[in-house]
C-alpha cells in the first residue's frame, strides 16, 4: 500500500469516514510491525516481559477470511477480530491472545497465504478462524467458468445448485488443503460458516429476480454443507450461521444494508461463538 493511499485512509478514519480497500487493514500491519520489534528486543528486555506475563503463554488467534473477517464498511473496531480480541482478554491483567485481523475484501480460499502464519512460532496455544466461501459461492464469480464449460449450451430459465457441483467441490478440496497446512502449526481451527443472503447483482442473463436469488442462495447452501462436512471429517470447530442467523423470522437485521455483507450485529455473534469455543 503506497504512502498517499495510506494517508487518505488515515485521515477518512480520523473522520469517522470508513473506506473499503484491498489488502490488510492498516491497524494490522501497524500491529504485526510493533509485535516483530518485539521480538527482536534482547534476551534482557524478553526475560522482563515474560516474567510480567500471567502463567498461560499468550496466544494468537489468525482471523483469515474475505471482507466480512475485514469489516467491510465499518471502523476496524468494529470487525469482529477486535471485539473477539476485547472478550477473550477482557477483566485480565495481561493479554493471553493476540488476535490479528488478516481479512481481505473479496478474497476465496485459495488467496489464503500460509506466509504470514508461518512467519509466528508455532504455540499450543495458537488458532485459526477460517472465514471464506461467500465469494467462492457468488455466482457473478462462478457462471463465468460454468459459461465457459457449456457454452451456447446453457438453459439460463433451468439453471439450479447442482449445475455448480462441480464449483462446490473444488472449493472443499482447497479448503482441505489449507485445512492440513493450517493444523500442522494451530492447535485449533474453527470454520465460519456461510448464511443467506438477501440481495444479488446483475450477472449476464441473470436479473436479481427472487428466482435467481433463490438459485444463489441454493448455491451458497452447497458450499455451507461442504464446510460442515469438512470440519466433522478434521475435527475442526463450526459455527452454523446458516442456522444462527435464521433463527430469527428475518435475518436481515444482521445484514448489511446492500443484503450482502454481515453488519456490527452479525460481528459480535461471530465474536461471541468464537470466544465460547477458545475459553471452553
Amino acid at each position: 500500500m503506497n504512502i498517499i493511499k495510506k494517508l487518505i485512509i488515515k485521515t477518512a478514519s480520523f473522520f469517522r469516514i470508513y473506506i473499503n480497500y484491498d489488502g490488510f487493514r492498516i491497524e494490522t500491519i501497524s500491529l504485526i510491525r510493533d509485535i516483530c520489534r518485539k521480538d527482536r528486543s534482547s534476551p534482557e528486555e524478553k526475560e522482563e516481559s515474560e516474567e510480567k506475563e500471567e502463567p498461560d503463554r499468550k496466544g494468537y488467534v489468525f482471523c483469515l477470511g474475505d471482507s466480512n473477517t475485514f469489516g467491510w464498511n465499518y471502523p476496524y473496531k468494529d470487525s469482529f477480530p477486535v471485539i473477539l480480541g476485547q472478550k477473550l482478554n477482557e477483566n485480565r491483567r495481561n493479554k493471553i491472545f493476540e488476535v490479528l485481523n488478516l481479512g481481505k475484501g473479496g478474497s476465496k480460499i485459495e488467496d489464503l497465504d500460509m506466509g504470514i502464519i508461518n512467519f509466528f512460532q508455532p504455540g499450543k496455544n495458537n488458532a485459526s478462524v477460517l472465514n471464506y466461501g461467500l465469494n467462492d459461492a457468488l455466482l457473478e464469480n462462478i457462471i463465468k467458468n460454468y459459461f465457459d464449460k457449456n457454452k451456447s449450451n446453457i438453459n439460463w430459465e433451468e439453471l439450479n445448485a447442482g449445475d455448480f457441483a462441480g464449483d462446490a467441490e473444488e472449493f472443499a478440496n482447497k479448503y482441505k488443503n489449507i485445512l492440513n497446512k493450517l493444523f500442522e502449526t494451530n492447535e485449533r481451527i474453527i470454520i465460519v460458516g456461510l448464511y443467506r443472503i438477501k440481495k444479488i447483482r446483475t450477472i449476464n442473463q441473470l436479473n436479481p429476480t427472487e428466482k435467481y436469488l433463490n438459485l444463489q442462495n441454493d448455491i451458497l447452501d452447497l458450499h455451507n454443507r461442504k464446510l460442515m462436512d469438512i470440519a466433522w471429517n478434521t475435527g475442526a470447530d463450526f459455527i452454523d450461521l446458516w442456522t444462527i442467523l435464521d433463527d430469527t423470522e428475518n435475518n436481515t437485521d444482521y445484514l448489511y444494508k446492500d443484503g450482502l455483507h454481515l453488519n456490527k450485529k452479525a460481528f459480535e455473534v461471530i465474536a461471541e461463538k468464537i470466544n465460547d469455543i477458545l475459553l471452553k
